[in-house]
């Protein structure tokens, strides 16, 4: 079986949700987690890490641009229903 980027990433995020959302926070400070990348997948991991912890895990998320395009309706700027600026997303504060 070879080892790529996809199963890094599996095995990474499986090992990482299961060392801190079982546990309960006990101690004075909360469990602190940093998501690199506020695209679909770590804005998806931010939002749920912290949902799913009761906003007991103080979660960061790090990426290099302030705002983000939905492709998931772009074919709607074709038909001129939606226009660009409709798509864009913020990385900012996305909770």
């Amino acid at each position: 079986m070879q080892f790529d980027r996809r199963r890094f990433l599996q095995a990474f995020g499986a090992a990482a949700a299961s060392s801190i959302l079982p546990a309960r926070v006990s101690a004075a400070t909360a469990p602190k987690v940093v998501i690199i990348g506020g695209g679909f997948g770590g804005a998806t991991a931010a939002k749920y890490l912290r949902t799913w912890s009761d906003h007991g895990v103080d979660v960061t998320l790090i990426d290099q641009r302030a705002h983000h395009y939905s492709c998931v309706m772009s074919n709607l700027i074709l038909n001129r229903s939606l226009r660009l600026a409709d798509l864009k997303g913020t990385s900012i504060n996305p909770f």
